[in-house]
């Protein structure tokens, strides 16, 4: 079944990639607990099939305030 069990049937490549980046961050253990949390709203919201737009859009608002304040990890600055 994948790590993405069935839920991604229906997604094209762009929206799987993004969902598999997503996974990937919120295992990583240099991800902080405050970018987990955006982390996890943005791949619920894309499992949802929210327009990958908005989840895109809403994802890079919520964490802009987390790189401000320089509490960004490193994997999360490559990610951006």
């Amino acid at each position: 079944m994948g790590i993405f069990g069935s839920t991604t049937a229906n997604f094209n490549v762009g929206e799987k990639a993004l969902l598999e980046q997503l996974i990937n961050l919120i295992i990583n253990p240099e991800t902080t607990e405050d970018e987990r949390l955006i982390l996890i709203a943005a791949k619920n919201d894309l499992e949802q099939k929210t327009d990958v737009s908005k989840v895109v859009n809403d994802l890079l608002n919520k964490l802009v305030p987390v790189a401000v304040g320089l509490k960004m990890s490193p994997q999360m600055k490559i990610f951006l």
